[in-house]
């Protein structure tokens, strides 16, 4: 199945009738933006998405946790007839010691990746971040920011593009997955089943574990910011 054939295929599905012709086949992804949020509150239908794709199952697995995550919260909302237009879990109040052993772990696995692309600047950068801190307000994490963030936001882009081959069906679905939350690396996490590497680690695992959470989490020289 081509691009043009899976695009087609998705205007098919009952939920998605709304999709019209493609204005630019080189740019498929643009018009599946906000797809998923179709099939709320509970994922009934997703399936139909994935279905042609060679990991359609374990993609259709990974997703449906997000379903779950607003369930209820969606379902209140259609109650008052107002359509989310993202997903947004509830704050779930945690522990500083499982905030920072999330935050330990998503250090970790990007430490691997960089050691994994051979990456010698970004393994040094990384090196150098050591600790998980936690910060009370968004506020205050955006302020403790640096040049580190959007490094570490740049690399791992590259890396993913470089994995999720822009011929296959997957890439037209990118912008649908970034649409979910508005956020790249909850949008990794979810591919990440169809991402091939030997590396022994589900390297988005912990991320999304605080965004289900509630929480926001950025980087800066030696550390890890998370906040609620």
């Amino acid at each position: 199945m081509e691009k043009l054939e899976y695009f087609n295929y998705l205007r098919t599905i009952p939920a998605l009738n709304f999709i019209g012709e493609a204005d630019h086949p080189e740019h498929l992804e643009d018009n599946l933006y906000g797809i998923f949020q179709c099939f709320m509150p509970d994922g009934t239908g997703v399936e139909a998405v994935f279905s042609p794709l060679p990991d359609g199952d374990l993609l259709r697995e990974r997703i449906l946790p997000v379903y779950k995550l607003v369930e209820q919260k969606v379902r209140e909302c259609l109650k008052q007839e107002i359509v989310p237009g993202y997903f947004v879990p509830e704050t779930i109040v945690c522990s500083d010691e499982e905030l920072m052993q999330l935050g330990d772990q998503f250090i970790n696995n990007i430490k691997a990746l960089s050691e994994y692309n051979n990456d010698n600047e970004f393994t040094e950068l990384m090196a150098g971040i050591t600790n998980v801190e936690i910060v009370k307000s968004r506020e205050e994490l955006d302020e403790s920011i640096d040049d580190t963030q959007d490094y570490i936001y740049d690399a791992l882009s590259d890396y993913i593009s470089d994995y999720i081959d822009s011929n296959d069906l997957l890439s037209i679905l990118s912008e649908a997955y970034y649409s979910i939350a508005c956020d790249y690396w909850l949008s990794y996490y979810l591919q990440y089943p169809a991402i091939k590497t030997d590396l022994n680690c589900d390297i988005f695992k912990p991320y999304f574990e605080l965004w289900a959470r509630g929480y926001y989490c950025s980087f800066k020289t030696d550390a890890l910011l998370i906040c609620p």
